[in-house]
């Protein structure tokens, strides 16, 4: 089955505008992640969380972080996979 051409031109010029409202309305990136990259990078150095370094309460977090950067590597890549990973 052939999809005629307007259709086709009509999708793409949808998914363009859609990308553009939802990215181009984006007001900023928050600078959030630090504290779970820290602390990630403490844990997979040998330390634990409230024994070594102050804990807010988030030691599943710094947990998934490390386990990020064990799978993806030190780098922030490994940050973005494992929050693209859980929101999907």
């Amino acid at each position: 089955m052939r999809l005629p051409p307007a259709v086709v031109v009509v999708a793409v010029i949808a998914g363009v505008a859609t990308a553009l409202v939802r990215y181009l309305g984006l007001e900023g990136f928050s600078n959030d992640h630090f504290q779970y990259l820290a602390a990630a990078q403490q844990m997979r150095l040998g330390e634990w969380p409230t024994r070594d370094f102050a804990d807010p309460g988030m030691p599943l977090m710094y947990a998934a972080s490390a386990a990020a950067q064990i799978v993806f590597g030190r780098s922030l890549f490994a940050e973005a996979m494992l929050i693209a990973i859980s929101t999907a």
